[in-house]
């Protein structure tokens, strides 16, 4: 009788290992495509030689004929016909962006498109808060478009009709039938009274990184270091929003509406790092977390506030980045390549813009963020 029950035993573990080896075989079978199309579009990434050629390009037009070298020539084409200069390079980063990130979306496993979408969303977001910025102060159109990416889940219909909405209301309304309403919506009597736009910025910043961790199914450790990831994204978020306040001198109450969770940073903290008496107090409440002193060094000598926004862009590329870049055979690769190309496209945001305006070049180097080798 012993005996019997030991092998019943013995059966009913070897087949719930067996199941166990099924779906890990299941999972990598369903990545080892999406994966292997993953890692020949990241070896196309721009290495750290080829950022420092774009860097030491004489002009934005230099820099456009090493882009039309690198894959973006196709990008240029339409939009080159209404813009020029950093404009149009504009417009071919966020058509390239898009242009990729719809490829990815096709070859993502069904299990893997709910996570990946979630990420790519942002750009939805990017692309509200842009249009509202911009109608509350009467910018024109063409001034806009060249800062659109159409990579989030809106069509580019739907972000052509926001852009021809006549004012900020127009724009909200326009959002009624997307998830995106509610939030803005939620605010708006109170951006009515203060016609202040940062109170439906951080609304819809609240509201995508409040979401975003229930929709990245988090059953796995590459799931889980995504979710890190974003984690610090929002830490940021809310460390640059209390530092921009500080600078405008903007009051406390109004710091903490723009505050929103999902970070590491507990509320607490937050709320001391906003109470601070001046901008240095507030760099020094965080000290414990991060290392800031260089990028407040910096800050008061030209009162640019960029540095501490690239001290923490620097660790979450260096932190979370490096580590999804050793996942294999998951969802974690995909999200590693989109990570990676949005810092791509962020580099060469910066350096377009340094020419534009002149910056040294040293300076420019010191805002590129490397991701290749």
């Amino acid at each position: 009788m012993r005996i019997q029950k030991k092998k019943h035993r013995f059966v009913g573990v070897w087949n719930w290992m067996k199941c166990l080896t099924n779906f890990s075989a299941r999972q990598m079978l369903r990545y080892a495509y999406s994966n292997a199309r993953v890692k020949g579009m990241r070896s196309h990434l721009m290495s750290r030689q080829q950022m420092d050629e774009m860097i030491g390009a004489r002009s934005v037009d230099e820099l456009m004929g090493m882009l039309n070298n690198m894959g973006y020539r196709k990008d240029f084409i339409k939009p080159a016909v209404r813009y020029g200069g950093a404009d149009l390079v504009e417009l071919a980063l966020g058509r390239n962006l898009a242009r990729t990130f719809t490829k990815v979306m096709k070859f993502t496993p069904a299990c893997g498109r709910e996570t990946i979408g979630a990420l790519i969303d942002r750009w939805d977001v990017h692309n509200i808060k842009t249009i509202l910025l911009a109608k509350s102060m009467n910018e024109e159109n063409a001034r806009i478009e060249p800062f659109l990416v159409n990579a989030g889940s809106l069509e580019d219909e739907q972000v052509s009709s926001l852009l021809r909405c006549e004012g900020v209301k127009d724009v909200v309304e326009n959002l009624r039938n997307t998830r995106y309403y509610l939030p803005l919506i939620d605010k708006y009597d109170e951006y009515g009274k203060q016609k202040e736009i940062s109170i439906l910025l951080s609304a819809l910043d609240s509201f995508y990184y409040t979401h975003l961790p229930s929709r990245i199914q988090a059953t796995h450790k590459d799931e889980q270091v995504i979710l890190k990831l974003v984690e610090s994204e929002v830490d940021m978020k809310n460390v640059m929003n209390i530092l921009r306040a500080k600078k405008g001198g903007i009051k406390v109450d109004a710091i903490r509406g723009m505050l929103f969770e999902g970070g590491t940073l507990s509320r607490r903290e937050l709320e001391k790092m906003a109470e601070a008496e001046s901008l240095e107090e507030a760099v020094a409440s965080l000290k414990r977390r991060y290392e800031l002193s260089e990028a407040y060094e910096n800050f008061k000598k030209d009162n640019s506030l960029t540095h501490f926004e690239v001290a923490l862009e620097r660790r979450i590329v260096e932190q979370g980045i490096r580590a999804l870049r050793m996942s294999i055979l998951s969802v974690g690769a995909i999200a590693s390549f989109i990570f990676l190309k949005e810092e791509e496209t962020n580099n060469i945001r910066k350096i377009v813009r340094g020419i534009e305006f002149e910056i040294p070049r040293d300076e420019i180097r010191e805002m590129v963020i490397p991701i290749g080798g």
